[in-house]
C-alpha cells in the first residue's frame, strides 16, 4: 500500500487519500519538530497519482531540491525527497492507491485486506469494516451498520482505532467483470452424521467449489432457515431467513465469540475466491440483532 518512509528514523507510514503533515493534533503524520507548522504540507491521491501541496508554511517544503512556492501542489513520484522546513526529510517508497487502514492509540496498524477489515484482529473479530460495489465504506456492528466516515474513531479490543477510509476518489475499477453473489447459487452438501458440509458456488459460466471448513456449518443453518421460510407461500421474501445472533451458539453448539470469528472466516473465504461482494454473504438487519444469509438461490443436498 502507498508508504512514506520518515529518512532519519526509517519509520514508514500507510497513507490515507489526504494525508495531513504538521504538528497539529488532527495530522495523520504529527511532527514534533518545533520548525515545522501546524498544517506544514498535505499529501494527496487523485485517482491517478500521489501529489504534494505546502499549506502555506513558515519554513518552506523542497521537493528534489526545489522550494515550493505557498500552497503550491505537484506531483510526488517515488523514491525522490521531500524535506519540511529543511530538517525532516520524507520520501514515498510505495505510490500504491490508499488502502482503508486502522491505527490503535498503542500504534498497532492493521490494513484491509480484499476490502474487508476486523478489528480488533482476524481471530477476535469483534466489527467488521467492508466495502460496498459503489465504493462507501461501512462498519458493522451487532446491532448497527452504519457508513464509515473518512476518519472514523471506533472501539475494538478495549482501544480506540483511528479508521482511515481512501474514499471514492481512490475506487477505479470497473465492477462489469467481477463475480457477484448474486450470479450464483449455492450448494451445500451435508453428511448423513451432519458433520461434514461442503460448499459449491455455481453460476452458468463455472463452478467454484470452497475448501470446507468449519465456519460453513454456519452458513448451513442460515441456509436452511432462509429456505424454510421461503417455503412459506404467505411470507414475504423480506422476512426470510433471520436469525437472533444470540440463537446460533445453542443452534451451532458452540460458543457464543465464534460467531464473528466464523462469518469474518465465511467472508474472508469468499472474497479470496474473486467474490466481489463477499460481505453480503451475511446480511444484518438494522436495530436488531438478527442476521441471515445474503444468497437467495441456496440447495441444500443431505446424503
Amino acid at each position: 500500500m502507498a508508504t512514506l518512509r520518515h529518512l532519519a528514523s526509517n519509520a514508514e507510514h500507510p497513507l490515507s487519500s489526504r494525508h495531513l503533515i504538521g504538528r497539529a493534533p488532527a495530522c495523520q503524520l504529527r511532527v514534533d519538530d518545533p520548525g515545522i507548522s501546524g498544517y506544514h504540507a498535505e499529501l494527496v491521491w487523485d485517482g491517478e497519482r500521489w501529489s504534494v501541496q505546502d499549506l502555506g508554511s513558515r519554513n518552506g517544503t523542497t521537493l528534489a531540491g526545489r522550494a515550493l512556492a505557498r500552497g503550491e501542489q505537484v506531483p510526488l513520484p517515488c523514491k525522490v525527497e521531500l524535506v519540511l522546513a529543511g530538517v525532516v526529510r520524507l520520501e514515498l517508497i510505495d505510490d500504491s492507491p490508499p488502502q482503508l487502514f486502522a491505527q490503535a492509540s498503542n500504534g498497532e496498524v492493521r490494513v484491509a485486506a480484499d476490502e474487508l477489515l476486523s478489528l480488533p484482529s482476524d481471530d477476535a473479530p469483534e466489527l467488521a469494516i467492508y466495502r460496498e460495489l459503489d465504493g462507501r465504506w461501512w462498519v458493522e456492528l451487532d446491532a448497527e451498520t452504519r457508513e464509515l466516515a473518512e476518519l472514523d474513531t471506533l472501539i475494538a479490543g478495549g482501544r480506540s482505532w483511528q479508521v482511515f477510509s481512501p474514499g471514492s476518489l481512490a475506487l477505479t475499477r470497473e465492477v462489469g467483470g467481477d463475480l457477484l453473489l448474486a450470479q450464483h447459487e449455492l450448494r451445500f452438501r451435508v453428511s448423513r452424521d451432519g458433520e461434514h458440509v461442503e460448499l459449491e458456488l455455481v453460476s452458468e459460466a463455472r463452478a467454484i467449489t470452497v475448501e470446507p471448513r468449519v465456519h460453513l456449518a454456519l452458513l448451513l443453518v442460515l441456509a436452511r432457515a432462509r429456505l424454510g421460510d421461503a417455503a412459506n407461500p404467505e411470507l414475504p421474501e423480506a422476512e426470510h431467513g433471520w436469525v437472533y445472533r444470540e440463537d446460533l451458539p445453542r443452534m451451532l453448539g458452540v460458543e457464543p465469540e465464534l460467531i464473528n470469528l466464523w462469518i469474518h472466516r465465511a467472508r474472508r473465504q469468499l472474497a479470496r475466491a474473486k467474490i466481489r461482494d463477499a460481505a453480503a454473504l451475511i446480511e444484518r438487519r438494522a436495530g436488531t440483532s438478527q442476521m441471515r444469509i445474503g444468497a437467495t438461490r441456496l440447495r441444500v443436498e443431505d446424503r
